[in-house]
């Protein structure tokens, strides 16, 4: 898995919604240039932050969002000293679920049918890193 070499930074840019956020985005690139996942961390003027991913078909449950992930995180780390990061998942995408976990974050509250999924209320876990 050679994603380090061609982990590229996307954006830096204010929030088009919302004038206290900017958003740090990422691509994660093979050496073929075949586009594997994006990232995004959103850092609020509090400091709140929150990781959201994707990982495109051909290279899910491979082990790539664990290492784009790390990447973006040590990156926005670097740049913005954060305390804490946190991550929003569907009580229904394990995988993304297994990512987190794998990545330090521990859960730290569940929103009780604050989304819904195929018509049916489904729970959103929240996630905390804390550094």
């Amino acid at each position: 898995m050679e994603v380090k070499q061609k982990f590229k930074f996307a954006a830096l840019e204010k929030s088009p919604d919302n004038e206290t956020m900017i958003w740090l985005k990422w691509v994660a690139i093979t050496p073929q240039n075949q586009h594997v996942g994006v990232v995004e961390i959103g850092i609020f003027d509090d400091q709140y932050a929150e990781i959201g991913f994707m990982t495109f078909v051909g290279f899910q449950n491979r082990g790539y969002a664990n290492i784009y992930n790390s990447l973006a995180i040590a990156e926005t780390q670097r740049r913005f000293s954060l305390s804490t990061l946190h991550a929003s998942v569907n009580q229904y995408n394990i995988a993304s679920r297994k990512v987190v976990e794998r990545l330090g974050f521990q859960l730290h509250k569940i929103n009780r049918n604050a989304e819904f999924v195929k018509d049916k209320p489904s729970d959103e876990f929240i996630y905390r890193l804390t550094f």
